[in-house]
């Protein structure tokens, strides 16, 4: 009887131990996984910012310089945001020009006469720098730029007048987008260009630039309004003076001084136009001689004034 019970118990221990072991495996098991997942992730994640990492540093602002006598031009491009430009001749303090976040900056400075070394260094806005040197020679000490000046003449012409205390070479200029025309500084007169211009009608942009013998150079723009004035005939038609004002869109008002005594279409001044494109006035006219003054205006406030002796 003993022995019988004996061997119940034994099995019965047996059966408690299976189910603890399988539990345990499987949670080790687990919790390998759980670990060579974060493993992965971490390779993943340090490539990322490991790649991201290394651009930063192999990537660099490029330069290109230009020599326009004793200008010179900057230009510079980057992938990244620009910091700062300090440059300096020989060795000389440098001077700080900001980039102010752009990634194409472009800037002009002047050097001085002679063989020098410019030094250039361009820090971006996670402070990779990069360095340039160049020798530039610069023949002349003229660093003094053109000026030009715009000379409004009337409704349908101006002047351009550019100027230069040593010497010009040429000067462009152009409406619009429209082809460029250049005029090259004559023997004669190096230090002074002028040219007259027809003014397009309607509201243009005159764009001019000037360039001197040393490469300096000066731009400037130009708001022109081109307007026709009105056409005005003043003749004898009997014993009345006929006046014909025409003009190409609109006449604002015209205004009459016969003899004296002044006339005109809008007395009260409200302003309003006359909204046509002809029109025509018959004056009687007096025994002796007659003075007719008439005055036109268009809507721009550009007038015609046309004055005539009719005897009778």
């Amino acid at each position: 009887m003993n022995q019988i019970i004996y061997i119940e118990s034994k099995k019965k221990g047996k059966s408690k131990g299976g189910p603890l072991e399988i539990s345990t495996a499987g949670k080790l098991f687990a919790i390998l996984i759980i670990i060579f997942g974060v493993i992965l992730a971490g390779q993943g994640v340090f490539a990322m910012f490991g790649k991201q990492e290394n651009e930063v540093e192999t990537s660099i602002p490029s330069l290109l310089m230009e020599q326009r006598g004793a200008t010179i031009v900057l230009r510079i491009k980057h992938d990244k945001a620009i910091d700062k430009i300090m440059y300096s001749w020989n060795n000389e303090p440098e001077t700080v020009l900001q980039g102010r976040g752009r990634n194409i900056v472009e800037e002009e400075i002047t050097g001085e006469m002679g063989e020098n070394l410019l030094n250039i260094r361009i820090v971006d806005i996670f402070g990779k720098e990069a360095t340039y040197s160049k020798e530039i020679e610069i023949k002349s000490s003229d660093t003094t730029k053109p000026e030009i000046e715009v000379l409004v003449q009337d409704t349908t012409k101006i002047k351009i007048s550019v100027k230069d205390e040593t010497a010009l070479d040429y000067v462009i200029y152009y409406w619009n987008d429209e082809d460029e025309t250049k005029i090259v500084a004559k023997e004669e007169s190096p230090k002074l260009i002028e040219e007259r211009l027809e003014v397009l009608k309607g509201e243009n942009t005159l764009n001019i630039i000037a360039v001197d013998k040393a490469g300096n150079k000066t731009e400037k723009q130009q708001k022109c309004i081109g307007s026709v004035k009105p056409k005005v005939q003043i003749t004898k038609d009997g014993n009345t003076a006929k006046v014909v004002v025409t003009h190409d869109q609109n006449i604002q008002k015209i205004e009459y001084t016969i003899n004296g005594t002044l006339y005109s279409t809008d007395a009260t001044n409200t302003g309003e136009p006359l909204g046509v494109k002809e029109y025509t006035y018959n004056f009687p006219l007096t025994q002796g001689e007659n003075t007719i003054s008439v005055k036109a205006y268009n809507t721009e406030g550009y007038y015609e004034e046309v004055t005539q002796k009719i005897t009778l």
